[in-house]
């Protein structure tokens, strides 16, 4: 109903103002130019008065709607127009209405002169008084007020050309001052952040178009449809029991993934293996928490909440467990170096790996990436004890016989927890130096994979 209320009043305006246009010229001169035209209209009071017209009226129409209501000050933060003279450096706009009031012939002088000014009204007054009353958040929101932004600005110019630099410089002045704090603030700071790229890339590197991803509560607004869009994969949003529906779509699917927060890898079962995770921290505009309470909504600092992104990949009950250095390393690997090709370097005498698994009993195979270089550190045999959650289970031995490839050591679910456990394995550090002259790190053994098959 607004918008055909809004144009019946523009066709009566238009209407109006050729009717006075007729009146004021083309029944008192046959010379309608346009010099004529202006000459007339500078002279006429009705002209003045329109001009006071289109600056006070819906300005006054305005300030009314935000005195009157319920919470003022809230009424303010929201309003458009308080937007453009906030934008704009809080005390241009409002100046150049005060002089454009006082000389309302200046924009009577040329036809562009009364173009701008009809512009600014529009774009500015009427857009804050009928088509965009409220903008609440303006830098989240600033894309309603910069397109008009610029209009604003030339009408001020106009308004404030003829004052002189005494008058004009304080005002620039002041103007600059007052937004240079917040320009210097968005310049240096990610605006409203849900999401990082580098997070959204590794997700999608894990999710193939063949498969499906069930999507925690959290993660619902923010990456349940950008993953569909970057992978291709189906997404679900997360039922009651996530094992018995990802037991069901795994009938229909290549892979099956469980995206959430870290906190359920706390209670997850032994079907699901964390693949990746990561922290985000979402940065949001600080005047969500300072509505009703400010007068300048451009805030200087973002609330910020950090929070865990997970993937989990379903296995199911008759599959293995697999923990391979080249998908768990950054998630399940502790105390190792950086993965290089498959594998990755111990570098700590106690390095571990977490495991999820059910209380069970399993044939855990420990997968060796390269050898090590035995006769060179001067250690040969070199012997490795495994623990599992402090518990030894057996030892492995790298001598002449083998020194590389797998190990099988058979794991009592007696030491074994429902969901996490931390499988050690404790061996005695050398230097790479022995090796590689310019390797100063200090190594134990290239772990390539840690799987679990039940007993």
């Amino acid at each position: 109903m607004l918008v055909p209320l809004l144009c019946g009043v523009g066709l009566v305006a238009v209407g109006i103002y050729l009717c006075l246009v007729y009146f004021l010229i083309c029944r008192k001169n046959r010379d309608t130019s346009t010099e004529v035209y202006m000459q007339w209209v500078q002279h006429s009071k009705i002209a003045v008065v329109l001009v006071e017209f289109l600056l006070v009226a819906l300005v006054l129409y305005i300030g009314a709607k935000v005195l009157t209501a319920e919470n003022p000050l809230l009424k303010l933060q929201g309003n458009t127009l308080w937007g453009f003279v906030c934008g704009s450096g809080l005390f241009l706009l409002p100046i150049a209405w005060v002089v454009g009031v006082i000389r309302p012939k200046t924009y009577l002088e040329t036809p562009k002169h009364l173009v701008i000014l009809v512009a600014a009204c529009y774009c500015v007054v009427v857009y804050s008084a009928f088509l965009r009353t409220e903008v609440e958040f303006y830098y989240y929101y600033g894309r309603y007020l910069a397109p008009f932004m610029p209009i604003a600005a030339v009408f001020a110019a106009l308004t404030l050309d003829k004052l002189r630099a005494r008058v004009t410089l304080p005002v620039m002045t002041a103007c600059l001052l007052f937004v240079s704090p917040f320009d210097y603030f968005l310049a240096t700071h990610q605006d409203d952040t849900r999401m990082t790229w580098s997070v959204l890339e590794d997700l999608s590197n894990e999710i193939d178009s063949d498969d499906c991803v069930i999507v925690g509560d959290d993660d619902m607004w923010t990456l349940y449809l950008t993953l569909r869009a970057t992978t291709g994969a189906a997404m679900y949003p997360e039922m009651e029991d996530p094992e018995t529906q990802a037991a069901e779509l795994a009938e229909q699917y290549d892979h099956v993934y469980y995206l959430g927060n870290g906190k359920w890898n706390d209670s997850f079962e032994h079907q699901f293996q964390q693949v990746y995770t990561n922290t985000i921290t979402q940065s949001t505009d600080e005047n969500y928490s300072n509505t009703g309470r400010r007068i300048i909504m451009f805030p200087l600092s973002y609330q910020e909440v950090s929070y865990t992104v997970s993937l989990y990949a379903y296995w199911g009950e008759e599959q293995n467990l697999s923990y391979p250095a080249s998908t768990c390393a950054n998630t399940a690997y502790f105390g190792f170096y950086p993965l290089e090709g498959n594998f990755c370097w111990s570098g700590s005498e106690n390095a571990s790996v977490q495991c999820d698994l059910q209380k069970r009993d399993y044939n855990m195979t420990v997968s060796l990436g390269g050898a090590v270089p035995l006769y060179q550190i001067h250690q040969n045999p070199y012997v490795v004890h495994v623990l599992v959650n402090g518990n030894d289970i057996g030892t492995i031995t790298l001598d002449d016989q083998q020194n590389d490839g797998e190990y099988t050591l058979p794991v009592s679910k007696e030491v074994l927890h429902d969901g996490s456990n931390i499988v050690t394995f404790q061996s005695k550090l050398w230097k790479g130096s022995c090796v590689m002259e310019d390797d100063e790190r200090e190594l134990g053994i290239p772990l390539q994979d840690v799987e679990f098959e039940a007993a």
